[in-house]
């Protein structure tokens, strides 16, 4: 990832997480897919691209997508990490806040 093209990055990672949730992809591409997505997450440079992803993330983990949570909840971790990584930054709203503290507090519950 070069910081020259983060921007572009950030807009082409965008544009892919749209093509997952939105199109018909057999099971074992969208698992593919899914963790290329979130190795490029959380975005950084297109603040509001990466409000519009990282909104996108949390619906995703709210809804119990088995795809990005990964098998066994495998990808939950990473999902967590980038929580914490966007959390009281320019790439974080209040709306993004309230669902990383809902998906928290569901995630502890269920330990």
């Amino acid at each position: 990832r070069s910081e020259d093209f983060e921007a572009g990055t950030d807009n082409a990672i965008s544009a892919l997480g749209k093509i997952a949730q939105y199109q018909a992809i057999a099971p074992v591409q969208a698992s593919q897919l899914w963790t290329m997505w979130l190795a490029y997450l959380p975005l950084k440079a297109d603040i509001p691209e990466a409000l519009l992803v990282h909104r996108q993330l949390c619906q995703l983990v709210e809804a119990n997508n088995p795809d990005i949570l990964g098998p066994n909840h495998s990808n939950l971790a990473r999902i967590l990490a980038i929580f914490s990584q966007v959390l009281e930054t320019d790439t974080c709203d209040e709306g993004i806040t309230r669902n990383i503290r809902t998906i928290l507090h569901q995630a502890q519950a269920g330990l």
